[in-house]
């Protein structure tokens, strides 16, 4: 890719102005180094790697497929949740509708 081209420019550029206060916000690249590091991939020279597009895609459907499995398993453990506390909520209602039956049974 030349240097002069506009998509050269926009990849690598940097923006002028002011940051804003706080923590700086996650760009673009920062996303594509960290998935390519979770590869296993080293992300000193991850453009050249762009360049080839089937190496390229190789390595982001991997990425893919792992942010995919991770947030199948997250929703999977929140769902198991949900259902203990289910459960625990309707051990309470039979040990409510029970001390009420007692109550009622004393009178």
């Amino acid at each position: 890719m030349g240097e002069s081209r506009n998509a050269y420019s926009v990849l690598v550029g940097r923006p002028e102005g002011k940051r804003p206060l706080g923590r700086p916000r996650w760009r673009w690249e920062d996303n594509i180094k960290m998935d390519l590091r979770e590869e296993g991939y080293d992300d000193r020279d991850w453009i050249t790697l762009a360049q080839d597009r089937g190496q390229w895609g190789a390595y982001m459907r991997a990425a893919m497929n792992l942010r995919w499995r991770h947030n199948v398993l997250v929703r999977e453990e929140e769902e198991e949740e949900e259902e203990e506390e289910e459960d625990d909520d309707d051990d309470d209602d039979d040990e409510y509708s029970l001390l009420y039956r007692r109550t009622i049974a004393q009178k």
